[in-house]
């Protein structure tokens, strides 16, 4: 005979091990028993609690309490791994009794819709990754914990954490310059987010007087159309004397050195190539990308102790920024 299937303990088993009603259970589980139960009652809950592994039931508990515990994300690009390790770091942070209900922007969807749509969801909590720009985050009606990532310059009601992008784009092209590169490419969308406009400052500012930078552009973030861009734009550039490209993510870094494949370049003799993002892939390319570590797992994390300890004290926590490094490797010498 097969064992008996364990169950999961229940409100009234909690409340018949403590020697209570089921509500009262209930009062001391969601932190509502202040001045309703006293000191040696709650003590015994929370001993049955201990004792039973108790966990309350989300679904529940949120008709309980009115409200949710989900956190909802809104990310620019579902199919960019920077973002997958964002909410896996973000996942990772957050307790047991908190889920993630995953938020995409469509690719022409308007910032105003996006935040919109997030809202309608009721969600707890609110983290939005990359916005393109602070006016639609000025002008949302917000959940009260609301945590905006990789967004410098953008001030909103929510609390920020951000990525040291500008030093990405400082890294990035100091790392050419270092290596006698005096004509370097710029690989980048030809829209203008916030993070990317920083990344792009940041390198012309440290190109300025040591090295020319020059512009390319993409319509959206992705290996192939990169391959054909870059591909197409070679002729241009080398009569522009680049001999290195810094891509304005590592996905474009792909595309760039499968261009360079196909023209019969040798990364790094003809074209060294340096990527921004350091996602797992920049390991196994051929040759293996250099590129600036955004830390995405970390911001993640950062973002789940951001919601903690803002519900712990009650205050926005103040603004943090994660440091960045160049990860040196063979797409550029190293």
């Amino acid at each position: 005979m097969a064992p008996p299937v364990p169950t999961r303990p229940t409100l009234d088993d909690v409340a018949a091990r403590a020697g209570c009603s089921p509500s009262t259970v209930s009062l001391v589980v969601s932190g509502k028993s202040a001045g309703r139960v006293s000191a040696a009652v709650a003590d015994r809950v929370h001993q049955a609690v201990a004792e039973l592994e108790y966990r309350p039931h989300g679904a529940a508990r949120d008709l309980a309490t009115g409200g949710s515990r989900a956190v909802a994300v809104v990310v620019p690009d579902l199919t960019n791994p920077y973002y997958a390790e964002l909410v896996s770091g973000l996942a990772a942070g957050l307790p047991d009794d908190r889920s993630i209900t995953l938020i995409a922007a469509g690719r022409d969807e308007p910032p105003a819709a996006v935040l919109a749509r997030a809202a309608a969801a009721d969600p707890s909590a609110l983290v939005v990754c990359s916005p393109a720009s602070g006016e639609a985050l000025r002008r949302a009606v917000l959940p009260a914990r609301t945590v905006v990532l990789d967004a410098p310059g953008i001030r909103s009601s929510g609390a920020h954490v951000d990525v040291d992008v500008e030093g990405a784009g400082r890294l990035a092209v100091e790392h050419l310059i270092e290596r006698g590169h005096r004509a370097i490419a710029w690989l980048g969308p030809e829209w203008e987010s916030v993070t990317v406009q920083r990344r792009l400052q940041a390198a012309e500012q440290a190109a300025r007087g040591r090295a020319r930078l020059v512009r390319t552009e993409v319509p959206i973030i992705d290996p192939d159309v990169a391959l054909t861009c870059f591909r197409d734009a070679w002729p241009r550039l080398t009569a522009d004397g680049v001999t290195a490209v810094v891509c304005a993510d590592d996905l474009l870094g792909f595309g760039v050195l499968l261009a360079a494949r196909e023209l019969g370049l040798r990364v790094p003799a003809d074209l060294a190539v340096v990527g921004l993002g350091n996602l797992w892939p920049t390991r196994v390319t051929a040759p293996a990308l250099t590129s600036v570590d955004l830390h995405g797992r970390d911001l993640g994390r950062a973002a789940a102790a951001a919601l903690a300890a803002w519900d712990r004290t009650g205050r926005r926590p103040a603004r943090r920024v994660l440091p960045v490094e160049l990860v040196e490797r063979a797409s550029t010498g190293g």
